[in-house]
């Protein structure tokens, strides 16, 4: 399968679990908060067609997987967004900048989090013993 059918294929699965969530009673439609590990482009993508989307969290983001951009649908998502990445991962503390400078203007908050040695991805939650505490904070804050 082409690689990209296979992200075409990812965004429905994602936008198909956002639906799910939606229906579910203990969930506010117009507050879902959408975590996102080193591969989120598609969580991206998804969550700039999907107003319900107030928040999202990026553990060390990439601007670009595999030809698959998302800079321009951060920009157009123009929500919540927290940006993690760790200074050992030079990439992602790139692709944070270039986010945030794509962003751009007003359009809700965006923050980051820089953390010292503490790898890439989710393996950040278990180098980093604060993470997890900051993304729950996020979410609690930003989906309220």
């Amino acid at each position: 399968m082409p690689e990209e059918a296979q992200f075409s294929t990812f965004v429905q699965d994602v936008a198909a679990a956002r639906r799910y969530v939606a229906t579910r009673p203990d969930v506010l439609p117009a507050r879902i908060g959408w975590p996102g590990p080193r591969w989120a482009p598609p969580r991206v993508l998804s969550a700039a067609q999907m107003p319900g989307v107030a928040s999202m969290a990026l553990l060390s983001a990439t601007t670009d997987y595999r030809g698959l951009r998302i800079d321009g649908a951060f920009r157009k998502y123009g929500g919540r967004a927290l940006l993690v990445a760790s200074d050992d991962d030079p990439y992602a503390t790139r692709s944070v900048r270039e986010l945030m400078k794509a962003a751009g203007g007003p359009g809700g908050v965006r923050e980051t989090l820089a953390l010292s040695n503490a790898g890439s991805g989710t393996s950040m939650l278990a180098k980093d013993a604060n993470l997890t505490r900051a993304l729950v904070d996020w979410f609690r804050r930003t989906l309220q």
